[in-house]
């Protein structure tokens, strides 16, 4: 009776650490996709940013670009969608994939400055004058970018602090366990 007990222990512990390595598998994977997605989400938005932001620059004397000659520089559309892709596509796997406590509220603080950004933009684009381009640029593109770049941020944090979790528990038990 001893050894079927002994036995019956065994396997009961095999499955608890197969069920184990199962969730801390797929939990360390979604962080990492958070992870992932926050840097992504943060390089597309610097290339959004890059393309509005050479349109408010305006055109300078000796520019070829000066207003004489080209009375108004646009947004490439083309960088601008690639950019917007990458990120519409990293935000919804965020919005997807956010377990971490408080990290679903910084995704949706995240979508709700990047359609202000995206409404600005268009508010650019709209407008003729080189000055009202740059008011509006400076005024609710760059807040909303900075911003939306801070909650990036601290997603990108909160995952990464998630992943290396595990791994600095049992790094410090065994360090402590060597100088016992």
């Amino acid at each position: 009776p001893f050894v079927v007990i002994l036995l019956g222990i065994g396997v009961y512990a095999i499955v608890l650490f197969a069920r184990l390595a199962t969730i801390v598998d797929a939990s360390v994977t979604n962080n990492y996709q958070s992870f992932t997605a926050a840097s992504a989400m943060s390089l597309a938005l610097s290339g959004m940013d890059r393309e509005v932001s050479w349109v408010v620059q305006g055109s300078r004397p000796g520019d070829k670009n000066n207003p004489v000659e080209y009375p108004k520089r646009f947004v490439d559309k083309n960088a601008f969608s690639q950019n917007q892709k990458r990120f519409d596509e990293n935000l919804a796997l965020l919005l997807k994939a956010s377990t971490l406590p408080g990290e679903m509220a910084l995704t949706q603080q995240v979508a709700a400055n990047y359609q202000a950004f995206l409404k600005a933009v268009d508010t650019i684009s709209s407008l003729d004058s080189p000055e009202n381009q740059r008011q509006v640029y400076e005024r609710e593109v760059v807040p909303s970018g900075q911003t939306m770049n801070l909650l990036l941020g601290k997603i990108h944090n909160l995952n990464h602090i998630a992943i290396l979790g595990p791994a600095r528990t049992f790094g410090t038990s065994q360090i402590g366990r060597a100088h016992v």
